[in-house]
């Protein structure tokens, strides 16, 4: 997270950060050529069968509701308009996410994350496009035996 401090790509930078700086560079190109358009961004925990929204005001975690199509109601997002904002936001998505110490880690995941990202786009011709890309941050997977934890 701490390379995210820098506006330009550097070693260190995982895949979401690489996906939103892409993004970002190429909405800077389409506002020249007259389209509008808006990155947001959502995390949701998936927890004890649970779903909670991450970016819930003062740290709350309100659930979330999963539809078949699995779009997802009840989420906060954040515009997300460069790196420096995204290392702000995601380092308080990981601050709320649940956590528990064991004897490998002090603050082993316990449980799954997606981080969504949504572009909405208008078109010089008044067309909208709206695009969602997820990744999913996967719990830990050590066994148990090695680390003292709970699940």
């Amino acid at each position: 997270i701490e390379s995210l401090s820098s506006a330009d790509p550097v070693p260190g930078w995982g895949l979401f950060p690489r996906v939103v700086h892409s993004t970002l560079e190429t909405m800077k190109a389409w506002r020249a050529a007259g389209m509008h358009s808006l990155l947001l961004a959502s995390a949701v925990e998936f927890y004890c069968g649970g779903a909670f929204d991450l970016n819930g005001q003062g740290g709350a975690k309100n659930e979330v509701t999963i539809d078949r199509d699995a779009q997802l109601f009840g989420t906060r997002s954040k515009e997300i308009t460069s790196t420096r904002q995204l290392k702000k936001w995601i380092t308080r998505m990981y601050a709320n996410r649940t956590t528990a110490k064991t004897k490998m880690n002090d603050a082993s995941s316990r449980s799954h994350c997606a981080f969504v990202l949504t572009l909405h786009q208008v078109r010089a011709d008044n067309t909208y496009s709206k695009t969602t890309f997820s990744m999913v941050d996967m719990a830990g997977s050590e066994r148990a035996s090695k680390t003292g934890g709970a699940r």
